[in-house]
């Protein structure tokens, strides 16, 4: 696993998520793979995904709606992350144009929506952007994923 990779906010004291993804080495595909609350879960979920020809790489996300540190005892159950491209989670398609781009993270669907409807608006109207809304629980691994690595520790 690459490690942390991506920006980050400039704020310490907001909390962050670790955010997944796994890049197809052969030609640079990127697919969003799960979100993680610690580095332990980050390490674990990782192993599930590197592979010869697969790099998981992380990307450390702010999330928008939590007040203070995120840690093993506080959190919240669901995650709503917004995505520039990429597929709709309960997409039956899996084929991607474009690799997704995480733009942010926020701890309410209304949020979310908020977010996505404020970026359309700003989007040029000869290339509008698809917009997807992934609702995700600490240690959730896409379907691709399952399985294929030791046991995921909760928190």
């Amino acid at each position: 696993m690459q490690g942390l990779i991506g920006r980050t906010s400039n704020s310490s004291n907001q909390a962050k998520i670790l955010v997944l993804f796994a890049r197809t080495e052969a030609t640079y595909d990127e697919e969003f793979v799960g979100i993680a609350l610690t580095r332990e879960q980050e390490s674990a979920m990782g192993e599930h995904v590197d592979s010869p020809s697969i790099t998981c790489w992380t990307e450390e996300v702010p999330l928008q709606g939590w007040e203070g540190k995120l840690n093993k005892s506080r959190f919240p159950k669901l995650v709503y992350l917004v995505f520039r491209e990429g597929y709709a989670q309960h997409s039956s398609v899996r084929y991607q144009e474009l690799s997704p781009d995480i733009l942010a993270a926020f701890t309410t669907r209304e949020a979310a929506q908020t977010d996505v409807v404020s970026r359309q608006k700003k989007e040029p109207s000869f290339l509008p952007s698809e917009f997807h809304i992934w609702e995700v629980e600490f240690g959730f691994l896409t379907e691709n994923f399952r399985g294929q690595g030791p046991e995921i520790p909760m928190y």
